[in-house]
């Protein structure tokens, strides 16, 4: 007989109206339960927050996410950082003390220990247009990762050669490199 719409706007007239005490009174009691929970819900979870924050969990977690990521662009080659900051609000990520290690050191007999060091690496980026879910693609539909400045500090490059293949080709997954 009525639309959804024209049905919820006859009830919350009479709610507003105080005509029906019962209702209004259900009502009254549904929302002050909701917005004491959502309350309470806030706090706990500021709580946790600021708790992990000064523990340095939360750091600790950004350094572990950001080498892992960074193994997955170099083929599962060993990366490490020392330290990161990761300002959100600018959009600002600076990391400290790389060092990408030789991938398979032994098997090719590469006589350096890493494959680069940085001392360290400063970023300007968006973050929405970096982060992408997992079978569903970029957020906020970005086709391109946007960085807008990027600085490089101190770097050290250690290349080197083995039967016409050098250590940097190992980064590569889409090459087809012999067994060592």
């Amino acid at each position: 007989m009525f639309s959804h719409s024209v049905s919820f706007s006859i009830l919350l007239f009479f709610l507003a109206t105080k005509s029906l005490p019962i209702l209004h009174w259900v009502f009254e009691q549904v929302i002050s339960t909701l917005a004491s929970s959502m309350l309470r819900a806030a706090f706990i979870f500021t709580g946790v927050l600021s708790l992990l924050h000064q523990t340095g969990a939360l750091r600790r977690y950004a350094l572990h996410f950001a080498e892992n990521e960074l193994s997955k662009i170099m083929n599962g080659t060993l990366v490490t950082l020392s330290d990161i900051e990761v300002d959100i609000w600018r959009g600002r990520v600076i990391a400290r003390d790389m060092i990408i290690h030789n991938k398979d050191r032994a098997e090719w007999d590469w006589e350096s220990p890493c494959l680069a060091r940085v001392g360290r690496i400063e970023a300007t980026v968006n973050f929405a247009s970096l982060i992408e879910v997992p079978h569903y693609g970029p957020v906020l539909n970005h086709t391109f990762k946007d960085v807008y400045t990027a600085l490089v500090e101190d770097v050290q490059v250690f290349i080197e050669k083995r039967r016409n293949i050098f250590n940097f080709h190992l980064l590569d997954p889409t090459l087809d490199i012999p067994d060592a």
